[in-house]
């Protein structure tokens, strides 16, 4: 996927989300992602990368395709 299009139709969406949780629990919540350079890690000058900087969100990174590290890659 493009970093454009995960910006715009996938983590404003959970921006949202994790919004509306930790003000509901009042609790911070965790993006986790691992290394796919759509999700905007490497360089810190585009949309992704200045969405979550913007979000102050509390990132979590984990190697990309690693069973060991990611638990979703299991499932």
């Amino acid at each position: 996927i493009t970093q454009k299009f995960y910006a715009e139709e996938i983590l404003l969406k959970h921006i949202d989300e994790i919004k509306l949780l930790e003000e509901r629990y009042s609790h911070r919540f965790q993006l986790q992602e691992d290394s796919d350079p759509s999700y905007g890690n490497r360089l810190k000058n585009n949309l992704p990368a200045k969405l979550k900087r913007d979000s102050d969100l509390l990132l979590v990174f984990h190697l990309l395709q690693s069973p060991d590290l990611n638990p979703i890659e299991a499932v």
